[in-house]
């Protein structure tokens, strides 16, 4: 439900593993990309309120779903 990009998300999984942080490279600026066939936009995050609606349910946290996926 939280909106992150990439390099928050690997930063967290990081953090959650217990591994330093300084190793996730940070994210490239657009104009040193090169030109790909079809355009993406820099900004690919999803809003899941109609999903959530659908289901009946609120979706949990990145927290929540990393300590399920990786539990200590």
């Amino acid at each position: 439900p939280e909106k992150l990009s990439r390099v928050d998300l690997a930063k967290a999984v990081f953090t959650h593993l217990g591994y330093e942080t300084e190793g996730v490279v940070q994210s490239v600026q657009r104009s040193n990309l090169p030109s790909g066939p079809v355009p993406s936009p820099l900004d690919i995050s999803m809003d899941s309120t109609k999903l959530e609606t659908l289901l009946g349910r609120r979706f949990s946290g990145l927290q929540v779903m990393l300590q399920s996926i990786f539990p200590r």
